[in-house]
This record gives C-alpha cells, sequence and structure tokens, in this order.
C-alpha cells in the first residue's frame, strides 16, 4: 500500500514539473518538507510548508500558491543529512530522537546560498535526503591542523573546489582565543597557509593575497 501511494506521488508530481524538466529527466522521490531562512521558525514548526521533488538531476522546490524553485544537483555544493541509526542500536537512536536538528537537511548552493528542509512529522525523517546526498559527494579531501607552538592552532579543512575551477577550497576554524586576523599570527598564519597549500599542489599557494 505504502509503495503503491509513493508511485502515484511519484507520477503526479513528474506530470506538475514537467514545464521544469530537461528531457529525460525522472522523478525520485517526494516530500513534504518545512523551509525558510529562519531556523528557529522552522525548528518551532512555524516554517513555511514546501512540497520537494527529488530527479535524477535536480532539487525541486514547490511553494504554496504554485511557485517552484529548480535547484540543479551540479549547483549544490554540500548536503548535511543524518540518516536514521539502526533501532537495533538503542543509543544512537536515543540520541538521534533526542535532537532537533538531527532531522534537518541543510543544502549549500556553490554561490554560497543555504537552504534547510525539515520533513513534516514528529518523526520524520527526509525522503530525499539518501538519494540526494548520494548525488552530492562529500567534498573533503583532508583535514589539517597548523600549530602556533603553544597548544593553540587552526583546524584547516581541504575541499574540492566547484567543478571547472582551480585548486582546492580551503575552510579554517580556530581555536578559542586564536585572531589569524590580527598580527602577531596574522603573518605566521598565512606563511603557514602557503605551505601547506604548496605541499597539497594546489597552484593558488603563490597567487598574491588582495
Amino acid at each position: 500500500m505504502l509503495l503503491r501511494f509513493k508511485e502515484r506521488a511519484v507520477a503526479r508530481a513528474q506530470r506538475r514539473l514537467a514545464p521544469f524538466m530537461e528531457p529525460g529527466e525522472i522523478v525520485l522521490e517526494v516530500d513534504i518538507c518545512q523551509g525558510g531562512s529562519d531556523l528557529f521558525q522552522i525548528l518551532s514548526g512555524r516554517g513555511p510548508r514546501v512540497h520537494v521533488a527529488l530527479s535524477d538531476r535536480a532539487l525541486y522546490l514547490i511553494q504554496r500558491g504554485g511557485g517552484t524553485d529548480r535547484l540543479p544537483v551540479r549547483e549544490i555544493s554540500d548536503v548535511d543529512f543524518k540518516e536514521r541509526p539502526d533501532p537495533a542500536d538503542l543509543v544512537a537512536s536515543t540520541v538521534y530522537a533526542a535532537d532537533r536538528l538531527a532531522r534537518l537537511v541543510k543544502i549549500r548552493l556553490w554561490d554560497g546560498t543555504t537552504v534547510a528542509l525539515m520533513p513534516v512529522g514528529r518523526n520524520a525523517v527526509a525522503l530525499f535526503g539518501p538519494a540526494l546526498k548520494a548525488r552530492v559527494p562529500d567534498r573533503t579531501v583532508a583535514e589539517h591542523r597548523i600549530e602556533f607552538g603553544d597548544g593553540r592552532g587552526v583546524r584547516v579543512l581541504q575541499q574540492r573546489g566547484r567543478p571547472g575551477s582551480v585548486g582546492y577550497d580551503w575552510d579554517f576554524v580556530p581555536d578559542d582565543g586564536v585572531d589569524v586576523d590580527k598580527e602577531p599570527l596574522s603573518a605566521l598564519f598565512n606563511q603557514r597557509m602557503r605551505e601547506l597549500m604548496r605541499k597539497a599542489g594546489d597552484p593558488n599557494a603563490d597567487t598574491p593575497q588582495p
């Protein structure tokens, strides 16, 4: 019965989205979520409802009133989605159930835009989550650490850049009390970062900074 219900829902989405789809594009999953830019509003259950459809090429957000946003998979850089643990693992399941944010799906586009979606239902898990995450592989190449000799330092994440771009994307998180934007750490951090980039083979290592 549930399988037939899903098949009918997918078929309806396929027909409704036909004007927005590329030739041969196929809807894989459909869902109903709360969305919006206000995380508190979403977590409190007051976020606007959106119908979500995932095809083999794009994620569709269908707003109340008929507005439809198409997010091509190639424009998505990161997907933060946690699958529900195995029910046999009682500890992991308890932790998952107690964490409201665990069910939140966060999607980041290459242009920096972030979309947050919470599946509707007390214990609902995003049906489109696994398939979307599979189509947007983890960009992480390696995690590094720059130490300053006093036990403090900076965690550096090396990630694949946008397809067609040159080099890697680098993100960093300083320890508490570490300010790499001010001297005396600024110059040392920049030097260590360039050394790290050279070692990683990033051609941008010696590009002058603006």
